[in-house]
């Protein structure tokens, strides 16, 4: 018996997010917007570094995007590491 993939749109979320701006198009967009600042930021080095640099910072984007501490990825978890380390802590004496 064969199964059919049917897609079904949540009419609870936004359509443009779950169809344009899923996790994946936005990683391929910080990576493609993120070489086109490397690309005229570096106007003046050579073709083959200007290669070596887009192709490093493309994949030091994606290995950093798909990396996981405690089973939940770093991006997500970035913001409120920042934020922790940023507030003021209460510390009490022992």
């Amino acid at each position: 018996m064969k199964t059919s993939l049917n897609y079904k749109c949540n009419l609870d979320q936004n359509v443009l997010r779950q169809v344009i701006f899923t996790d994946r198009n936005l990683l391929i967009g910080l990576i493609i917007g993120s070489n086109l600042f490397l690309f005229l930021f570096f106007n003046d080095i050579q073709p083959n570094t200007k290669i070596l640099i887009h192709f490093s910072n493309s994949l030091a984007l994606i290995l950093l995007s798909t990396s996981r501490l405690d089973g939940i990825y770093l991006p997500y978890l970035l913001p409120k590491i920042i934020t922790f380390l940023l507030s003021n802590k209460k510390r009490r004496d022992i």
